[in-house]
C-alpha cells in the first residue's frame, strides 16, 4: 500500500511516533513520516538513521568550514611570503630537504636495520580485532562501518570488476553488506570515495566522500571521532595509515577479509539452501553470491570470462 493510500485511510497515522521523533528534534514531518511507513512505525530504528545521516552532514559541513579557513589562510601566507628575501627561502628549503633526507634515511636503517633479528618488530604496532566465528564478534558493536574503496580489492571475485567496472564492483559489495544487515540487524554504512549509487535506508546507508571530503579516509576518520559510542563502532579497512589514524578515535578495527569471511558464514548459515553445493571459504561464496545476484553482468555474452572463472569456484 503506497502511502497517500494509508493516510487517506488513516489521517493520524503514526501520530505518536510522529510526536516522539518530533521531540527528539527531527522536525522534517514528511520525511519522517515516510521513513515510519517504511519501517512499520518503528521509531528506534527512524531516531538511529536520522542521526547518522546528520553526523555525517555535520561531519562534512565542519570539513568544508575547515578547508575554507585552511584557504583564507594560505592566501594570506602567500602576500607576505612575496616580501621575504628570495636567497634565504632558497636555503631554508635546501636545508628542510636535506633534514628530510636524513630523517627517511634514519627511519629506513632502525626499521630494517636493528629489528632484522626480529620481524615483528617492524608490523605496524595496532589492535586489530581478528573474527573467526560467533564468539569472537565483539558484543558491543551495533554500527559497521566499511571503506568501500579498500573493500572492493579485498577477493579475486569482486577485484576483477574493480579493476574494469567499478560501478558492479560497487554494487556487488553493496548487495553482500546488506545481505549482513538483514542477517545480524547491525547496522552498516559504506562510505566511497565516490560513487554514482547512494543508498538511504533505515539501518543500511552507502555515501559518497565528495566533495564533503577529499577521500572515504578523512570522512571516516572524522566520523569515528564525533561517534559518542566507540566501543560500540567497528570499522573496516586494510588501510596501514587509516587504521592508525582511527585507532586514535578508540573504535574497533577490522581487516577486510576478516570481516567478509566472518559475514559470509553467517549469511550461509541463515540461508544454507542458497548455497547448497557451494565449497566453503570466501572467494566460492562470493563467486556463487555474483552468479545468483547479479547474473544479468555475469551470464552469457557480456563477461564470458568472469562466467568461466565463477563456474570452476563453485561445485
Amino acid at each position: 500500500m503506497r502511502i497517500e493510500t494509508a493516510l487517506a485511510e488513516n489521517p493520524n497515522l503514526f501520530e505518536a511516533e510522529m510526536k516522539q521523533l518530533s521531540d527528539m528534534g527531527f522536525l522534517e514531518t514528511r520525511k519522517n513520516l515516510k521513513l515510519l511507513f517504511r519501517t512499520d512505525g518503528n521509531v528506534q530504528v527512524v531516531s538511529q538513521f536520522l542521526s547518522t545521516k546528520k553526523l555525517l552532514k555535520d561531519c562534512c559541513k565542519a570539513n568544508r568550514l575547515g578547508k575554507n579557513k585552511e584557504k583564507r589562510d594560505r592566501k594570506g601566507d602567500r602576500k607576505e611570503k612575496k616580501h621575504a628575501d628570495k636567497g634565504e627561502k632558497k636555503q631554508s628549503k635546501l636545508a628542510e630537504k636535506l633534514a628530510k633526507k636524513l630523517e627517511k634515511k634514519m627511519t629506513k636503517k632502525m626499521s630494517h636495520g636493528n629489528n632484522r633479528g626480529d620481524p615483528k618488530q617492524s608490523k605496524m604496532v595496532v589492535n586489530v580485532c581478528e573474527l573467526s566465528d560467533k564468539s569472537s564478534w565483539p558484543v558491543s558493536v551495533s554500527h559497521v562501518f566499511l571503506d568501500g574503496n579498500n573493500m572492493l580489492y579485498v577477493a579475486n571475485a569482486m577485484r576483477k570488476f574493480a579493476i574494469k567496472k567499478k560501478g558492479l564492483a560497487e554494487d556487488i559489495l553493496t548487495s553482500f553488506a546488506r545481505r549482513f544487515r538483514e542477517v545480524t540487524n547491525a547496522r552498516v554504512t559504506i562510505i566511497f570515495d565516490d560513487s554514482n549509487k547512494t543508498v538511504d535506508e533505515p539501518g543500511f546507508s552507502v555515501f559518497r566522500a565528495r566533495p564533503g571530503f577529499a577521500t572515504s579516509d578523512d570522512a571516516l576518520v572524522q566520523l569515528a571521532g564525533a561517534l559518542e559510542e566507540k566501543k560500540g563502532s567497528m570499522f573496516v579497512t586494510s588501510d596501514r595509515e587509516l587504521l592508525e589514524r582511527l585507532e586514535e578515535k578508540g573504535v574497533i578495527l577490522v581487516k577486510p577479509k576478516n570481516w567478509m569471511a566472518f559475514a559470509a558464514e553467517r549469511i550461509r548459515e541463515v540461508t544454507p539452501e542458497e548455497f547448497k553445493g557451494v565449497e566453503d571459504g570466501l572467494e566460492a561464496f562470493l563467486a556463487h553470491w555474483i552468479l545468483v545476484h547479479h547474473p544479468d553482468e555475469t551470464a552469457g555474452g557480456p563477461n564470458p570470462e568472469a562466467t568461466s572463472m565463477f563456474s570452476k569456484m563453485t561445485l
